[in-house]
């Protein structure tokens, strides 16, 4: 469940954030490619801040700080989308954490589990979670509209999915809050 809510919205940008930029609030196409180009920047700053951090302050802290404040950008994204520059503001704060905490994700996951049964319960945990690629998208494209060749966006779009992904992302973080602490020990302690 964790694994999935995690997935649920940064796939959901991934696949419609383009999209959103460039029908929703006017920007070019290339002006699109780069500022995704930006966003990809700041989503590896987040996987290595989150791979540093849980070094840091633990796993389960930073699973949970990462999904907050991920949460956080998607309410601003839902709420204060009165210009592409805000919306893109919040896609970088959004994807730097929400996406950026996969820096960790699967290897806490994978740490959850005994040698003997890890591969296959990491495998179980997020493939089951991997299903948020589809409903993510399927999603958007519902609240969206249109056909194969031409969506018709309206903004109110935003708000009403970005404050999903943002309970998702609640509801994710606080999930791992319940997971087993696993910093500091060896995976054959586990």
């Amino acid at each position: 469940v964790g694994s999935f809510c995690f997935i649920l919205g940064s796939f959901a940008i991934q696949s419609w954030g383009q999209t959103l930029m460039k029908d929703a609030f006017g920007f070019s196409t290339q002006m699109v490619a780069y500022l995704f180009m930006g966003v990809s920047v700041a989503d590896c700053i987040g996987r290595f801040g989150s791979a540093w951090l849980a070094d840091i302050i633990g796993r389960r802290w930073t699973m949970f700080s990462f999904g907050i404040i991920g949460a956080l950008g998607c309410f601003y994204a839902a709420f204060f989308h009165n210009s592409g520059w805000q919306f893109y503001i919040a896609v970088l704060v959004i994807m730097t954490f929400a996406d950026g905490v996969f820096g960790i994700l699967n290897a806490f996951g994978g740490e959850q589990f005994p040698n003997d049964v890890r591969s296959t319960g990491l495998g179980l945990g997020y493939g089951i979670g991997a299903t948020a690629k589809i409903v993510g998208p399927i999603f958007m494209g519902l609240l969206v509209g249109g056909d194969y060749v031409s969506q018709h966006i309206n903004i109110g779009v935003v708000t009403t999915a970005f404050t999903f992904f943002g309970v998702c992302l609640v509801i994710g973080a606080v999930i791992y809050l319940f997971a087993q602490e696993t910093k500091g020990k060896d995976l054959e302690s586990l």
